[in-house]
């Protein structure tokens, strides 16, 4: 576990640099016309890795729940195509008192990754949704962890892994945790936790390159009682069964 300078600015991104580590970078450097209502600060963008970007947001309702709908603009296109429903289970009345979701795509493959803390009928707590149709259309989501406190989430994929990081909804002390799915978001068969009990852990963000993972985090409180913000960094390897490999972090 090592410390990146600076903070964890909203709206940045977490990359693996070659074999070396990982890195902040700034998100698709793109204007989202969004149809319909939207909550603010809850837009959330992701590139395809083919010239595409596909969007993520919150659109509110009136009864003070919120739909959880996806865009995308093509690489052949200057426009965007109309919201497609990722999620519409929400009975939390948060209204648009909720963190943004999380976004991954691959046009390689069509797949459309979220991650996303929902109040829904089947319990509150982290979801991970995902479409197969270049998010035209999108599964029914699979449960990560339950837990009573919203809470922000991020996810990455390579290939058929997936990574979901997420601040842990049943902590005293904000911790983040990995959940990881080696099936392309199908189920999320470990968890694994990534900040130490002794540091208060929020805003994560998380890459995935190969079988290699970083996840970073702003940790306010830390060893020794000291606070402040600083940006957090743990990169590891996860084997083919799912489980973090030997010596599989950085410090």
């Amino acid at each position: 576990m090592r410390t990146l300078s600076g903070e964890m600015p909203d709206g940045a991104l977490l990359a693996i640099i070659g074999d070396s580590g990982a890195a902040r970078i700034g998100g698709p450097d793109v204007v989202v016309e969004t149809q319909g209502p939207v909550c603010e600060g809850s837009v959330r963008v992701a590139a395809d890795g083919e010239g595409g970007v596909f969007a993520a947001w919150w659109a509110p309702r009136e009864d003070s729940n919120a739909v959880l709908v996806v865009a995308r603009r093509a690489v052949t296109s200057s426009g965007w195509t109309a919201p497609v429903v990722a999620d519409a289970r929400d009975q939390g009345k948060a209204g648009c008192r909720r963190p943004p979701p999380g976004i991954a795509a691959d046009a390689a493959r069509g797949y459309v990754h979220l991650a996303y803390y929902l109040d829904a009928p089947t319990g509150a707590g982290v979801y991970g949704g995902h479409s197969m149709e270049s998010g035209t259309y999108f599964h029914g989501p699979v449960a990560i962890v339950y837990g009573d406190r919203p809470v922000a989430a991020a996810i990455a994929t390579s290939g058929d892994l997936a990574a979901v990081a997420y601040e842990d909804p049943n902590s005293a002390r904000s911790r983040i945790a990995v959940a990881i799915s080696l099936t392309a978001g199908h189920l999320y068969e470990r968890r694994v936790e990534a900040s130490p009990s002794s540091m208060r852990a929020t805003n994560p963000r998380v890459a995935v390159n190969g079988r290699r993972i970083a996840v970073a985090w702003s940790a306010e409180q830390w060893e020794q009682g000291a606070q402040g913000s600083r940006a957090m960094l743990r990169v590891g390897t996860i084997a083919a069964d799912g489980k973090p490999g030997p010596g599989g972090h950085e410090r």
